[in-house]
C-alpha cells in the first residue's frame, strides 16, 4: 500500500473524529453520515459554522439586514462544489453588487499605459495577467502601445484597458472557456475537471511572463513577481489603494495568489450572494441547512458543542490516535478524558492546528507551517436617517476611512429604476414600511495596516468573539458615547456617519478666482446667483451647492467649469458637497455632533479574525522551495503521527480546510479538502457519490437551469470588453 494511504480504505466500523465544527467539519461529517461511517465532530465554541457568522437586524421581515462578518460572496461559475452543496440544500444565487477598488486622491509615478487604467483593480489585474501572459500576448500589447501612427489623447487613454481586454480573453481561453469565433463568439465554460487541469499544469509550468528561462512563479512571492512587470509606482498604488485581495504586504505565492486573481479576471469571475429569498440568515443558511440535514439524515453523526480537542498522540497499536477532549460544559464543572479513534479529521485553520502538530511528521509541518494566515475585520454600523442614499456604489469615501472597502446597504425595491440608468428618479421608497424607509447599514471590511487602527479602541472582551450590540432606542448608545467618547462607537459614529469630502471643497475654494472668471464668461446670470448665494464656512463651495440646488441645468454648467479647472467630479458631485458643507459646520464641536448622532444608531458590531482562536480571516500560500508536482499526493490528506523511536503510524490522520486548499479565501477551498478527505477514507468517488444518489428533482433541476444561462452571460461579458 502507497504511503499516505490508509490500509483499510472502506471499513465502516472504523471511529472517526473531527475536530472542528466550521464548514469544512460539517460537510466531512455530512458526507461520511450519509455513507453511514460512525462520526464524533467536536467544536469548541458553543456554534457552528466557525468563520461563517451572520448578525441579523430586523426591520420588516422582507428587508431586514445581515451583517455577514464572515464571508459574503462567491466566484459561483467556478466554485461547482458550493453551487453544487447550494442547490442540494434548497439555496439559490443572485448578483454581488460589483466591488470597485477605493479611487484615492494620492499620486504615482506611472508610465503612460499604467496611468490609463484607473482602478487600483484594473490595474493590478493588468499587472497579475502580464505576470503570467505577457509572453504570449507581447505582439498584440506591443501594437497596442505602439501602433506606428500617432494616437489622439482617447486613444492613449484606452492602451491600457485595450490590452487588459486582450490579456483577459487569452487567458479565459487558455484556462476556463470554450471561445466559438466563427462569426460571432458564442463563450462557454469548460468542465470543472478541465478547468482544474489547465490550473494544475499552470501550477507547475508557470513562469515570470510565461518567458523561458524565467524563474517558476511557485518560487516566488507575489510582491517580487509584480516588481519585474510593473513600475515602482504602479506597485505602490495597488499596494495602499488597491482592494484589500492583494496582499502584497504579505508577499504570497505569485503562484497560488495569483491563480486567485486570475479567477476574479475571468468572464467566469461574477461574484454572487445567497439569494435572500432562500437563506433569510444569509450565509450562516448554509450551516443551519447543512447541521439540520445531519439531524435528520445522518443517525450514525453526533455533534457536540464545547469540546476542546488540546493534543494528539499515536496509540498502542500503528492504526491508533488518541485525543485528550476537555469538555466546557456550562451546567457542570470543566472536564477531560482521552479519546481512542481510528481517524481523525482536524478541520482547522492555521492557528489552532499548529497547537496540535507536536507528533506531525516534519514533511507535514513544513507544509502546514506554508499559509499564513490574513488578518481581516469587519465593522457594522445601523443608523436611522442614515446619509447614504439608494443603490451607492461601493467604496464611495473610502479613502477617507482606516479601511479598504465601504459598502452601503438600504432596503431597495427589485424593480427601481435607478438600478438600471443612474440619472433615474429613485422609487425604493415609494414601496417600503416606514422604519425601512429610514434606517440603513454601512459595512468597513479591512486589513493591514488600518486594522490596527480598530484595534486599538477594541477592549479585550471584543477581540476574539464577534460583538453585535442592538439598541431599541438611542438612550444607550449616547450614554456609551458620552462615557467613552474616544470609543470604538464613538469612533464608528465619526468615522462613517460624519464623512467628510474635503478634497472637492477645497479645490473648489482654492480654485476660487478662475472658477468664477469662467463661470462669469458662460453663464453670467448663474455667476450673479452663486455670488449672492449664502456661503459661509463652506465659501464658494457652499454658495455653488446653495445656488444650484434645485437648478439641474445651472449644477450640470458647473459640472463642466469644474472639469476644465481639473476638478474631478463624479455625477453625484453636488451630493457630496452638501456632506463637506455640513461636517463644516461642526467641525469644531465635533464630541457634541457625535452624541447627537448616537442617538440615531440601532445596532453595531465588530470582528478582528487575527484574534485567537482562528488567526485570521483567510489564508494564502507562501512561495515554496519545492512546490508539489503534478499528480503528487497531497501529504496532508493521510498521514500517520510520529510514534516512538520515530516510527510512523498509519495514514490516519487528516487536515481539511480553506486553509490548505487551492480555492483559499471562499469556501469552496472547504468543501474540496474536505471531500478529498472523505474519499481518501471512503474511497475514490465517494463523496461525489453521495449527490448522485440524491433523489433532490430541484437541485438537479436549479443546476441545469443555471448550466443553460452561462453561455449567454459568459457571451455578454466577453463582448463587453473593449
Amino acid at each position: 500500500m502507497p504511503a499516505g494511504v490508509p490500509t483499510d480504505i472502506g471499513r465502516k466500523d472504523r471511529s472517526i473524529v473531527i475536530v472542528g465544527g466550521g464548514i469544512a467539519g460539517l460537510y466531512a461529517a455530512y458526507l461520511l453520515g450519509r455513507l453511514d461511517y460512525h462520526v464524533q465532530l467536536f467544536e469548541l465554541s458553543d456554534r457552528w459554522g466557525g468563520r461563517i457568522d451572520s448578525q441579523i437586524f430586523k426591520l420588516d421581515g422582507r428587508n431586514d439586514f445581515i451583517a455577514e462578518f464572515g464571508p459574503m460572496r462567491f466566484e459561483a461559475h467556478l466554485q461547482e462544489r458550493l453551487r453544487r452543496l447550494c442547490f442540494h440544500l434548497g439555496i439559490d444565487f443572485e448578483p454581488f453588487s460589483p466591488t470597485s477598488a477605493p479611487v484615492g486622491t494620492t499620486h504615482y509615478d506611472l508610465t503612460a499605459t499604467e496611468e490609463s487604467l484607473k482602478s487600483p483593480a484594473d490595474l493590478l489585474q493588468w499587472a497579475v495577467l502580464k505576470m503570467f501572459f505577457k509572453e504570449d500576448v507581447k505582439t498584440q500589447l506591443a501594437a497596442i502601445e505602439e501602433p506606428g501612427k500617432p494616437m489622439s489623447r482617447r486613444d492613449r487613454e484606452r492602451v491600457g484597458p485595450r490590452q487588459l481586454s486582450v490579456l483577459k480573453k487569452h487567458m479565459d481561453e487558455k484556462l476556463f472557456c470554450n471561445v466559438n469565433s466563427g462569426g460571432k463568439p458564442t463563450i462557454t465554460a469548460r468542465t470543472d475537471a478541465e478547468i482544474q487541469d489547465n490550473l494544475e499544469e499552470l501550477r507547475e509550468n508557470a513562469t515570470l511572463r510565461g518567458q523561458n528561462g524565467t524563474p517558476l512563479l511557485a518560487r516566488l512571492g507575489l510582491w517580487n513577481a509584480l516588481s519585474e512587470v510593473i513600475s515602482p509606482g504602479a506597485l505602490a498604488r495597488i499596494r495602499d489603494s488597491g482592494t484589500f485581495y492583494h496582499f502584497i504586504a504579505q508577499n504570497p505565492s505569485a503562484l497560488e495568489w495569483g491563480i486567485f486573481w486570475l479567477r476574479q479576471a475571468s468572464v467566469m469571475g461574477d461574484l454572487f450572494r445567497f439569494d435572500r429569498n432562500d437563506a433569510a440568515n444569509g450565509t450562516h443558511s448554509l450551516v443551519r441547512k447543512l447541521v439540520r440535514r445531519i439531524e435528520l439524515e445522518c443517525p450514525t453523526v453526533r455533534l457536540h458543542l464545547g469540546r476542546e480537542v488540546v493534543r494528539i498522540t499515536h496509540g498502542k497499536r500503528s492504526d491508533e490516535v488518541i485525543l485528550r477532549v476537555v469538555c466546557h460544559d456550562k451546567q457542570a464543572d470543566t472536564y477531560s478524558f482521552n479519546q481512542p479513534v481510528d481517524d481523525v479529521i482536524l478541520a482547522l485553520p492555521r492557528q489552532p492546528l499548529l497547537k496540535l502538530a507536536e507528533h506531525f511528521p516534519t514533511d507535514v509541518l513544513k507544509r502546514v507551517e506554508g499559509v499564513v494566515a490574513m488578518p481581516l475585520l469587519k465593522a457594522f454600523l445601523v443608523m436611522k436617517n442614515p446619509w447614504w442614499r439608494h443603490h451607492l456604489k461601493a467604496q464611495t469615501f473610502a479613502w477617507l476611512v482606516p479601511t479598504r472597502e465601504l459598502h452601503f446597504f438600504r432596503p431597495d425595491a427589485a424593480d427601481c429604476p435607478r438600478l438600471d440608468d443612474p440619472e433615474a428618479t429613485c422609487t425604493c421608497d415609494d414601496k417600503l414600511s416606514a422604519d425601512a424607509k429610514k434606517t440603513g447599514m454601512i459595512m468597513l471590511y479591512t486589513d493591514e495596516p488600518a486594522i490596527k487602527y480598530w484595534q486599538a479602541l477594541m477592549t479585550p472582551g471584543q477581540r476574539g468573539q464577534t460583538t453585535w450590540e442592538r439598541y431599541p432606542d438611542g438612550r444607550k448608545p449616547q450614554r456609551e458615547v458620552r462615557a467613552h467618547p474616544d470609543g470604538l462607537l464613538a469612533t464608528l459614529i465619526r468615522r462613517l456617519v460624519m464623512i467628510p469630502d474635503p478634497g472637492l471643497a477645497r479645490a473648489i475654494n482654492v480654485r476660487e478666482p478662475g472658477i468664477m472668471k469662467t463661470l462669469r464668461k458662460r453663464d453670467p446670470a448663474l455667476a450673479r446667483k452663486i455670488a449672492l448665494a449664502r456661503g459661509g464656512a463652506g465659501k464658494l463651495a457652499e454658495q455653488i451647492f446653495n445656488a444650484t440646488r434645485n437648478d439641474k441645468a445651472g449644477r450640470a454648467t458647473v459640472a463642466r467649469v469644474l472639469r476644465e479647472k481639473e476638478i474631478d467630479v463624479d455625477p453625484d458631485w453636488h451630493e457630496w458637497l452638501k456632506f463637506a458643507i455640513e461636517y463644516a459646520k461642526f467641525e469644531l464641536n465635533v464630541e457634541a455632533r457625535t452624541e447627537e448622532l448616537a442617538e440615531e444608531v440601532r445596532a453595531f458590531g465588530i470582528r478582528d479574525w487575527s484574534a485567537t482562536p482562528f488567526g485570521g480571516a483567510s489564508h494564502v500560500w507562501l512561495p515554496a522551495e519545492t512546490p508539489l508536482r503534478r499528480g503528487e499526493p497531497d501529504p496532508l490528506i493521510a498521514f500517520g503521527l510520529r510514534g516512538r523511536a520515530g516510527s510512523v503510524h498509519d495514514s490516519n490522520v487528516h487536515i481539511c480546510g480553506e486553509a490548505y486548499s487551492t480555492f483559499q479565501g471562499f469556501i469552496e477551498g472547504a468543501l474540496r479538502t474536505a471531500e478529498e478527505v472523505v474519499d481518501t477514507i471512503a474511497g475514490v468517488g465517494a463523496a461525489s457519490a453521495v449527490f448522485s444518489l440524491d433523489k433532490n428533482s430541484k437541485a438537479n433541476e436549479k443546476e441545469a437551469i443555471w448550466i443553460g444561462k452561462q453561455p449567454t452571460e459568459l457571451t455578454e461579458r466577453w463582448t463587453a470588453l473593449p
